[in-house]
């Protein structure tokens, strides 16, 4: 998988610099921002479960990324402890770097119920 380019931080990104007291543009901005992106999720086709996981895997990598170049750019800019920390803010819940491993030993626990299940069931 290729990098994205250096600076891209996402479909939807938003780039501001408003004068001190621009509260209302800017909550309008990212009004606007999330109105497009929740048209467009309501708009795309449902995908088979192994294109949704192919998908989910694509989107983790990417992530992952992407968190990686907040992290840098933000350590740049703020210095470490700051700049790490807000990345990890940013990048959100741990699970989000590592989706792919917990859609795994959820898939691998609920097997692991199902087969209990049914066993217990024939007996």
């Amino acid at each position: 998988t290729a990098a994205p380019p250096v600076g891209y931080v996402g479909p939807v990104s938003l780039a501001l610099r408003l004068p001190v007291g621009s509260v209302d543009v800017a909550i309008a901005v990212c009004a606007d921002a999330a109105t497009r992106w929740l048209d467009w999720t309501s708009a795309a086709p449902r995908l088979s479960q192994v294109k949704s996981m192919q998908t989910f895997a694509h989107d983790c990598k990417a992530r992952a990324q992407l968190a990686a170049g907040t992290l840098a750019h933000l350590e740049h800019a703020l210095g470490a402890d700051a700049g790490r920390e807000l990345a990890r803010v940013d990048a959100g819940p741990i699970d989000l770097a590592d989706r792919g491993g917990a859609l795994n030993a959820a898939a691998t626990a609920n097997w692991d119920e199902a087969g209990t299940s049914s066993l217990h069931q024939e007996s």
